[in-house]
């Protein structure tokens, strides 16, 4: 249970960055396009 649950922690991890990666880049372009 300990190694699914550490599995499970560490792909959410993972996917929660690949998400804030992809939000982010296009939202900081849209900020300096605007500036």
């Amino acid at each position: 249970i300990r190694t699914s649950f550490s599995a499970w922690r560490i792909a959410l991890h993972v996917m929660g960055r690949a998400l804030v990666r992809l939000f982010i880049q296009p939202d900081a372009v849209n900020l300096q396009r605007c500036l």
